[in-house]
C-alpha cells in the first residue's frame, strides 16, 4: 500500500506561511520554516483522523471553523503537537 501523499496535497511555501500566520495569530508562537516537513506530516495525520481527504481541506476547515467548539479543541491539540515537536527538536539536537 502506497502512503505517499498526492502531489497536490503537499504544503508549499505559501500554504506554510499562511498556516504559520494563523498559528502565530492564534497563540503567538511562530513555527520556524525548518519545521515545514514536520508540520506537513502532522497536518496530514490530523486530516486523516478527521476523515478529510488531505491537508488543504483540513487547513480550510481549521481556519474557517475555528469558532466551533470541536475545531477549537482541534486547534489547541494541533498547536500542542507542533510546539511539543518544536521543543523536542530544538532542545535535544543530535538525539
Amino acid at each position: 500500500m502506497d502512503h505517499a501523499p498526492a502531489p497536490d496535497d503537499r504544503l508549499n511555501t505559501e500554504d506554510f506561511e499562511r498556516f504559520n500566520a494563523f498559528i502565530e495569530d492564534y497563540c503567538g508562537v511562530p513555527v520556524p520554516r525548518e519545521m515545514k516537513v514536520l508540520v506537513e506530516m502532522e497536518l496530514r495525520r490530523r486530516a486523516r483522523a478527521q476523515g478529510l481527504p488531505g491537508i488543504h481541506e483540513y487547513c480550510r476547515r481549521l481556519t474557517e471553523a475555528s469558532d466551533s467548539a470541536e475545531w477549537e479543541k482541534e486547534i489547541v491539540d494541533l498547536i500542542d503537537r507542533i510546539t511539543n515537536t518544536h521543543t523536542l527538536v530544538w532542545s535535544h539536537p543530535g538525539d
